[in-house]
């Protein structure tokens, strides 16, 4: 059995899984398990600081059979989209199976490749997990999940678009939620955060991939899962999830009290409106 152990326990969450439990039940506690998006974007910095903006965006994700986490590259290491090579993640809450099947659909699909490198020491996805598997505990469903868990690296937006055309083509037949890892503005102040971060949040409330993709990029803006964004982004196109929702945007100050120099954590959820103009 190919297991990815936990190697960020004891430094972005509790090693302890009582302690971990106990954290993550005091952050649902805090919000309303709706479970009505079929997609979020997520934040990735230690639970003292994201997780409860990470949690309101977690009680908003649905229940399905699969949950594709995308990341950022933080390393340097691995391929240009890579799909990690490991049967099984595990966390202290326990181990959680990848869906290699549908993993082998996406690679056969797009220029996502199986590569174990990309994910040795990287926590973008590793510290989404206890979320899904509390709220998968607190929610059902009666099987547990499975993940796929996938990191880009290079910012090619063809192949991350084509990346989402693969994704979409495999949720027609196949159960499929999708969590996009990211931080948002990192070490300015948090009047020049908000301002910079609500310009390119304004494009993914428009659910507008290449608008999004053009303004991280035009302003250099260092929000770092920008190519996993992209690419939910360009995914709810594809499926038509139009409308877009922010649960919660807060910083690193509110914690610390330090408001000269923070990072930005926003959780956002994405479904189908009721009532689309268009």
């Amino acid at each position: 059995m190919n297991i990815r152990t936990a190697a960020f326990a004891g430094q972005f969450y509790p090693e302890n899984p009582k302690e971990l439990e106990a954290q993550l039940e005091l952050f649902f506690s805090n919000c309303k398990m709706k479970n009505d998006c079929s997609a979020i974007i997520s934040p990735h910095a230690g639970y003292i600081y994201s997780g409860q903006t990470a949690a309101k965006a977690f009680s908003r994700l649905g229940k399905f059979g699969t949950y594709i986490i995308i990341g950022p590259n933080h390393t340097g290491l691995g391929s240009a989209i890579s799909i990690g090579e490991n049967d099984f993640w595990e966390t202290p809450l326990g181990k959680i199976e990848v869906n290699k099947k549908l993993a082998n659909e996406i690679v056969g699909k797009s220029n996502a490749e199986f590569d174990r490198l990309a994910h040795i020491g990287e926590h973008s996805i590793e510290v989404q997990i206890p979320f899904l598997q509390y709220m998968s505990k607190l929610v059902g469903p009666e099987k547990p999940p499975k993940i796929i868990p996938i990191i880009i690296s290079e910012d090619n937006l063809e192949e991350i678009k084509q990346l989402a055309k693969a994704i979409s083509e495999i949720s027609k037949k196949e159960s499929i939620g999708i969590i996009a890892s990211s931080d948002f503005s990192h070490f300015i102040s948090e009047k020049q955060a908000r301002k910079l971060d609500f310009e390119a949040i304004d494009y993914i409330t428009k659910i507008d991939p290449e608008g999004f993709h053009l303004k991280v990029n035009s302003l250099n803006l260092s929000i770092c899962g920008y190519l996993p964004i992209t690419c939910l982004l360009q995914y709810c196109k594809e499926i038509r999830l139009n409308s877009a929702e922010i649960e919660e945007y807060t910083t690193s100050g509110s914690v610390t009290g330090d408001l000269s120099s923070i990072v930005a954590y926003c959780g956002i959820c994405f479904k189908k409106a009721k009532n689309p103009k268009n």
